[in-house]
């Protein structure tokens, strides 16, 4: 359905230029994920204290293709399309241990996957109109993961009462972020024959 809707052919070779569209670049990101998830539950006795767990591991695989119409000033104005595939395993875990009488201790971890915005996976490239700022998006962008543990003591005072102390660390690998730089234009590979007389005024008054 979405295909339908947001027709690139259609804004890279049927849209007449004279309608001014050039400044909107539509992109679009298909996405087809396939996940299965395990886990045991389960209760057992140690060192005469009852234990409560479960614990499992979800796979996925997710297959993307990311497409976009991409005004370059040297190229010209064009669709371009990237795929990527991936597999990857997150596990948990719970448990539960009654130390003593209306006292629990409990340790959770687990793995966890957040996905690039999709107007970062984008492919862009596109100079602003005054010639200043550059906007180059990056298909290669992968998910980032973090990988967190709790430990918590519970001391249920009364039925409607409770004390906890909870402690946790989260450790991030792969954020994603904006990276900004300043480099020369003549750096930048970018045919200022090209460009609009406004734009070239621009870049001459910066």
């Amino acid at each position: 359905a979405m295909k339908s809707v947001l027709n690139l052919d259609y804004f890279e070779n049927d849209l007449d230029p004279a309608t001014r569209v050039n400044s909107f670049n539509p992109r679009r990101v298909d996405e087809e994920t396939m996940a299965a998830y395990v886990q045991v539950d389960g209760q057992a006795e140690l060192w005469t204290k009852n234990v409560r767990y479960n614990a499992g591991v979800r796979a996925l695989n997710t297959d993307q293709e990311i497409s976009g119409v991409v005004n370059d000033p040297t190229l010209g104005r064009g669709v371009q399309r990237f795929g990527s595939d991936y597999t990857k395993y997150l596990p948990s875990m719970n448990i539960a241990v009654d130390i003593a009488e209306d006292w629990v201790l409990r340790l959770a971890a687990g793995k966890t996957m957040t996905r690039p915005n999709p107007g970062d996976l984008a492919p862009d490239f596109s100079l602003s109109l005054s010639g200043d700022t550059l906007t180059i998006g990056n298909p290669a962008l992968e998910p980032y993961f973090s990988k967190q543990i709790d430990v918590g003591v519970e001391w249920y005072i009364t039925d409607q009462s409770t004390v906890a102390l909870n402690l946790w660390q989260k450790k991030i690998d792969g954020f994603t972020s904006i990276y900004r730089t300043v480099q020369r234009f003549d750096t930048l590979g970018i045919n200022y024959d090209n460009l609009s007389e406004i734009t070239r005024v621009g870049l001459r008054n910066l």
